[in-house]
């Protein structure tokens, strides 16, 4: 008896709703897409092939396909109607009728599954996007599950040489935990396959097995079963092959291994290491700090000889202006001459080069002994200027604007007219 009206969506399907694409479909959203339907494709049983993949065939592409099994799922033919010869027994009718059913079976089968993944195809993706594949008769969709995959990739999600080659460091990176089951990285490698598929650029089987042997061999746990398969003929190096070889090391390793020990140890090991480079740190950091303390210091010596120095200048300066001012009008006083009273330049910091610091050249003026008037002083007897004051010092060679040593309450508008409160040493006319 022949089974019709099957609701594989809801009795099989992992997946009953696709997760819809929102706009224009794009080569990540197709390929979430493609995904969900080769789960629910997988889902549904069928003796086809090597009958372990179930309906999965109908959405890989026959490259894709061979990588499971070197089986091919042969997509089964309607038998026709039944024909039995009159001159047949009863018990050979039975027999001819009975594999006419399941040539039926089988046929509506495939066609009620491919059926059911075209109609989520329709629900999951907007109309105007599906228009030029839609037959204008039957208002059906034209092709294949496949075909119909492979028209949208083509349309509208391109995978570009970048997107393969970002997804070929992701899996490059990939660093494989143990504890995790070993179908981890099965599924990581078979994701690129599929996307390198989608960009054109499809993987042999020795391609696909390498992706997966690099990521195992860099474990470091799997020594004598990679040297066990790398010793296997070309012939049987599959990738179904590849994957029952490795899941049956893995499990050994967890029967023979106790990783939880072994994990603790590193993770010691790791701390060990962190608490080694802290402590490196540490020290960099504290001898740093000591130079720039060092560094500190020696500027703050640097300065202060340098304030030093200047209230020297200052003290000589004052001295100077009072002798200039004390001049007779007719006196002869030999004048102050800069050889003997000459302020050398002064290099701030000279001899303090600390640490990414050297002094700033400060260099003081050659102070020269000048008259009153400002001229240099020749042993020329000059008459004081009464019309320079200033408000620290009286009447002298400078203004109250130009005074090199203020005292508290200095006024720099203060002049002979208008003292302001200030000295009136020298100031009698």
């Amino acid at each position: 008896m022949v089974s019709a009206g099957i609701n594989y969506r809801e009795t099989y399907f992992e997946f009953p709703e696709l997760t819809k694409l929102q706009g224009e479909p794009t080569a990540e959203s197709l390929y979430k897409l493609r995904n969900e339907l080769k789960a629910n494709a997988q889902a549904v049983t069928s003796s086809l092939s090597d009958g372990t993949h179930g309906h999965l065939a109908l959405v890989l592409s026959a490259t894709q396909y061979a990588l499971l099994t070197d089986q091919p799922f042969v997509r089964p033919v309607h038998p026709g109607e039944l024909v039995i010869a009159t001159s047949a027994s009863n018990a050979i009718a039975t027999v001819i009728k009975g594999a006419h059913d399941e040539k039926v079976r089988l046929f509506r089968e495939v066609q009620g599954v491919e059926k059911a993944l075209i109609q989520q195809i329709v629900q999951a993706i907007a109309a105007p996007y599906l228009s030029s594949i839609r037959d204008r008769t039957s208002n059906s969709l034209r092709g294949t599950v496949h075909e119909i995959l492979e028209h949208l990739q083509e349309v509208y999600g391109r995978v570009s040489p970048q997107m393969l080659e970002d997804r070929d460091n992701e899996l490059r990176g990939m660093v494989y935990n143990t504890q995790l089951p070993i179908d981890v990285v099965f599924n990581a490698v078979e994701d690129y396959v599929d996307f390198a598929d989608l960009a054109n650029q499809p993987l042999t089987t020795s391609q696909t097995i390498a992706k997966a042997y690099v990521i195992l061999n860099k474990t470091r746990r799997f020594k004598n079963d990679i040297t066990a398969w790398n010793r296997r003929s070309e012939d049987e190096k599959t990738w179904e092959g590849f994957k029952t070889h490795f899941r049956r090391a893995h499990q050994d390793f967890r029967e023979t291994t106790d990783v939880t020990l072994e994990d603790s140890e590193l993770q010691r090991s790791n701390a060990n290491l962190v608490q080694q480079v802290v402590n490196g740190m540490q020290q960099a950091m504290a001898a740093e700090t000591e130079t720039d303390a060092n560094a500190a210091r020696l500027l703050q010596e640097a300065n202060q000889l340098l304030n030093s120095k200047i209230q020297e200048m200052q003290q000589s300066m004052n001295l100077l202006q009072t002798q200039v001012a004390n001049q007779g009008s007719g006196g002869n006083q030999q004048g102050f001459q800069g050889q003997n009273q000459q302020y050398g330049n002064f290099q701030q910091g000279r001899g303090y080069q600390g640490r990414g610091y050297q002094g700033r050249g400060y260099q003081g003026r050659n102070y020269q002994g000048r008259g009153h008037d400002g001229g240099r002083s020749t042993g020329v007897t000059r008459q004081r200027n009464t019309s320079i004051y200033c408000w620290t010092h009286g009447g002298c060679g400078h203004t109250s604007a130009t005074c090199l040593s203020k005292q508290n309450g200095h006024k720099d508008t203060a002049t002979f007219s208008n003292k302001m409160g200030g000295s009136t040493n020298n100031c009698q006319m």
